[in-house]
């Protein structure tokens, strides 16, 4: 492995135990308004066609009858990248 997937893969490790934690601390708290993250691609593997976009979406859930039900989720576009 060289150096520079070497450091990727340092990056996503961190990334995942920063949000592993965040969730710890949200469920902990019994704050259920929360960030998810989601990654999406089009097209056929292993390329995914243009543009690529990164953004986010803002949750709220409500627990009804022992299920986590969506009472509001609000999505952004963070990046764009064109092919």
């Amino acid at each position: 492995m060289n150096e520079a997937e070497l450091m990727n893969e340092m990056r996503i490790e961190h990334a995942c135990t920063r949000l592993i934690k965040r969730f710890a601390l949200l469920n902990d708290a019994g704050d259920y308004e929360n960030l998810a993250y989601a990654s999406a691609a089009q097209g056929e593997a292993p390329m995914a066609s243009p543009p690529h976009l990164i953004g986010t979406f803002r949750d709220k859930l409500r627990l009804v009858k022992g299920h986590w039900l969506f009472s509001e989720r609000l999505g952004q576009v963070d990046l764009e990248i064109a092919g």
